[in-house]
C-alpha cells in the first residue's frame, strides 16, 4: 500500500465507535439500577419514571406504597434524591441538598429521621406517599425533641439498635466489597473493549499515522519533562533566595529590637528629665505665689492698724442703701437669667466633676460664691452634696432660706476670712467674675485657693464673648457687668494664681445654631453668632 493510500485518522468515527460500544454495554443484563453522578434510572430505554427506580419489586406496577428498608438501602446523595422523588414525587433543588447532605453526612441525622421529616412535612402530607413501617421511627424523632428526656431515649434507642448497627455495617461492609467487584469487572470488560477497538484501527484509520503521532506525543512529553527540570531547578534558586531574604529580615528584626530599646530608653530618660524640670518650675511657682500672699497679708494687717478708710477687697462695702436695689435684681433674673428648672438643667454638666473631686478629697463643703436665688445649691442638695451660699443680695438670700439652703448674707471676703485654710472641696462662681475689677477678681482666686483642700477644684462661669453677639450686646443686659472676658484669659489668670489641669467647658448653644450647622451656611460663621453663648473654666489645687 502506498502511502498516499493510507486513510486519514477520522476522530470522529473513532469517539462514535466508543459510544456505540459504551451503549452495548448498558444493554447487557444483570444491574437494574445504574447509579452515576447520583442519578437513579433504569438502564432500558423503556425506563417509566426515575421514581420507579426504586419500587419495592413486590408491589404492582404504579403502586404508591414503599417500605421503608427497601428506601433505606441507598446512601449518601442517591438515598437523598431517591427520598425525594418517592416521597415529594420530585428531584431535591440544589438549596435542599446543601441543607440535608451536611447534617447526614455528620450523622446528626439517620435516614429514617430524614424520611419521617420529608414525608410528615407540609408537602409530604399534600403528597399522601404510604410509607409502611415509618410511623414508629417519625414518634420516635419527634419524642427526641423532648428537654432531657428526648436525650435519655436516644441513648436507650442506640443501645438497643446496636445488634441491628452491627449488621447494618456487615452488610455494608459486604455491599461495598460486592460493588468494588463490580466496578472490577466492569474497568476489565472496557480495558477489553478498548484493546479490541485499539486492535482493529491499524486496519480502519492507518496505523502509521497512529504511530507518527505517538512519537511525536513522544518528543513533546520529553521537551515538557526537559522544561520541568528546568523549573525545578529555577524553584530551588527562588528558594534558596528566599532563605537568604529570611535571614536578612531576621538580622533587620534584631537590629529594629536594638534600635527600639535604645530609642524607648532614651525617651524614658527626656521624659523623666522633663518631669523633673516640670515639678521645680511648679514648685517655684508655688513658693512664689505662696511669698506673695504672705506679703499680701502683712500689707493688709498694716492697714488696718492705721485708721484710715479704706475699701474692702469687694471694692465697695455693703451697706443697707446698697439693699434698696436688690428686690430689681430679683426682678432682672427672672426675666433675663431664666426659670430655676432651666437653670438647674444647664448645671447639671457640673455634676460628674464634683463627683470626681468628692472621691479624691473625702467629703468636703461646697461653697457657691454669688449664689443668687440657689438653683445650684438646690442641685447639690438633691445629689446628696453639702454645699453652702453666700451673697450680697438680701432678698435672694431669704428666697434662699426659705427654699432650706443654708445661704448667708455678706461679702465673700469676709466669709473667707473667718474661714480657715484647706476646708473646702469645691468653690463655684456662676456669672460673679465679670462684675468684679481685676484685683478683686485675683484675691478672689487666691482666697479661694487658700480654702481649698489639695486636690480641691473651682468653677467660675461667665459670658462667652466669642459668641458675637454675646460680646457685643447681650452681656450688657445686665448693667453691673463690667467687662466681658475671653476664655483663655480666665484661663491664665487662674493658672497665674497656681491652678492646675485647668479645662475651657463651652455651654449652651443657641438652639438656632443647631439648625443651622445642617444648612449650607460655613460652620465658622453660625458659631460666631450662634455658638456657645457661656463658658466655665475648671482648675484644681495641687
Amino acid at each position: 500500500m502506498k502511502k498516499t493510500d493510507i486513510p486519514e485518522i477520522n476522530i470522529d468515527e473513532i469517539m462514535e465507535r466508543i459510544r456505540v460500544e459504551v451503549e452495548k454495554r448498558k444493554s447487557l443484563p444483570g444491574d437494574t439500577l445504574e447509579e452515576s453522578g447520583g442519578a437513579v434510572q433504569k438502564n432500558n430505554a423503556s425506563s417509566q419514571s426515575q421514581v420507579s427506580a426504586v419500587v419495592n419489586d413486590s408491589l404492582p406496577e404504579g403502586s404508591m406504597d414503599y417500605g421503608v428498608n427497601k428506601l433505606c438501602q441507598y446512601h449518601d446523595i442517591d438515598f437523598i434524591r431517591n427520598a425525594y422523588r418517592v416521597i415529594l414525587q420530585r428531584e431535591p433543588g440544589l438549596d435542599e441538598l446543601n441543607v440535608w447532605l451536611p447534617r447526614f453526612r455528620a450523622g446528626e441525622l439517620t435516614k429514617k429521621e430524614i424520611l419521617a421529616q420529608l414525608r410528615f412535612g407540609t408537602e409530604g402530607r399534600q403528597k399522601k406517599v404510604a410509607i409502611r413501617g415509618l410511623l414508629l421511627p417519625f414518634l420516635l424523632y419527634r419524642s427526641y425533641k423532648i428537654p432531657v428526656l428526648g436525650k435519655l431515649l436516644r441513648i436507650m434507642g442506640c443501645i438497643i439498635h446496636l445488634p441491628l448497627l452491627f449488621r447494618n455495617i456487615q452488610g455494608l461492609e459486604y455491599a461495598v466489597n460486592s460493588r468494588y467487584d463490580q466496578l472490577t469487572n466492569h474497568i476489565a470488560e472496557l480495558k477489553k473493549q478498548i484493546q479490541a477497538v485499539e486492535s482493529a484501527l491499524p486496519q480502519k484509520v492507518g496505523w502509521p499515522h497512529v504511530s507518527s503521532l505517538y512519537k511525536t506525543m513522544q518528543v513533546t512529553d520529553g521537551r515538557l519533562k526537559a522544561t520541568d527540570g528546568r523549573l525545578k531547578a529555577t524553584d530551588d534558586r527562588l528558594k534558596v533566595t528566599g532563605d537568604r531574604l529570611k535571614e536578612t529580615d531576621d538580622r533587620l528584626k534584631v537590629t529594629d529590637g536594638r534600635l527600639s530599646y535604645v530609642i524607648h530608653e532614651s525617651l524614658g530618660k527626656i521624659n523623666q528629665e522633663l518631669t523633673n524640670i516640670d515639678r521645680q518650675a511648679r514648685d517655684y511657682k508655688l513658693n512664689i505665689l505662696a511669698q506673695q500672699r504672705r506679703l499680701d497679708d502683712l500689707l493688709a494687717q498694716g492697714r488696718s492698724s492705721i485708721p484710715l478708710p479704706t475699701e474692702g477687697l469687694a471694692g465697695v462695702q455693703a451697706t443697707e442703701a446698697d439693699h434698696i436695689l436688690d428686690a430689681m435684681y430679683v426682678s432682672f433674673e427672672d426675666r433675663f437669667r431664666g426659670t430655676r428648672e432651666d437653670i438647674k438643667g444647664r448645671q447639671r454638666v457640673y455634676l460628674p466633676y464634683v463627683e470626681k473631686v468628692q472621691e479624691k478629697t473625702g467629703t468636703g463643703i461646697i461653697l457657691d460664691v454669688g449664689c443668687g436665688r440657689g438653683e445650684w445649691l438646690e442641685l447639690l442638695g438633691e445629689y446628696g452634696y453639702k454645699a453652702k451660699g453666700v451673697d450680697l443680695n438680701a432678698m435672694m438670700v431669704a428666697q434662699s432660706q426659705e427654699l432650706g439652703l443654708d445661704v448667708e448674707v455678706g461679702d465673700v471676703f469676709d466669709y473667707f476670712t473667718d474661714m480657715g485654710p484647706e476646708s473646702l472641696a469645691v468653690v463655684t462662681g456662676f456669672h460673679i467674675v465679670e462684675h468684679l475689677p481685676l484685683k478683686t477678681m485675683l484675691a478672689l482666686f487666691d482666697q479661694a485657693y487658700r480654702v481649698l483642700k489639695p486636690g480641691g477644684m473651682v468653677i467660675f462661669e461667665t459670658p462667652n464673648p466669642e459668641n458675637i453677639l454675646v460680646g457685643s450686646c447681650n452681656f450688657y443686659y445686665d448693667p453691673t457687668h463690667r467687662n466681658p472676658i475671653p476664655p483663655e484669659v480666665l484661663r491664665f489668670l487662674l493658672e497665674a494664681r497656681g491652678y492646675e489641669g485647668l479645662e475651657i467647658v463651652r455651654l449652651h448653644e443657641n438652639r438656632e445654631y443647631l439648625e443651622l450647622k445642617e444648612s449650607n451656611i460655613s460652620e465658622k460663621i453660625t458659631s460666631r453668632f450662634y455658638g456657645p453663648q457661656d463658658y466655665s473654666v475648671i482648675g484644681y489645687k495641687a
